[in-house]
């Protein structure tokens, strides 16, 4: 797998409206996610059609978000072990007897 910097979440498109919502690592470190609200709606709403918003967490916060979000997701050690595989994220395995 190659390093990645961003993933679209969510994609969603109708008749008269679109959305896409994805997470990125800035330039400067932080955690980026964001959303573009495109159509009709968001004329109705805010008198134009186009509407984006994001959230910023922080460089110094990202790691405390990936530790939360790995406690969420995996039970055990084996879970995580098994997913990094399937996924080709490199990682190296260390025992002490």
């Amino acid at each position: 797998m190659e390093k990645i910097d961003k993933v679209v979440l969510y994609v969603e498109e109708t008749d008269i409206d679109s959305k896409d919502e994805w997470v990125s690592i800035q330039d400067n470190g932080d955690l980026r996610l964001d959303v573009n609200d495109c159509g009709q709606t968001p004329l109705k709403y805010w008198g134009d059609i186009d509407y984006e918003y994001w959230l910023n967490v922080d460089k110094d916060w990202k790691d405390t978000v990936l530790l939360l979000l790995i406690k969420e997701k995996f039970k055990r050690f084996s879970d995580l072990a098994n997913w990094l595989e399937e996924n080709k994220i490199p990682n190296t395995f260390g025992s002490w007897i």
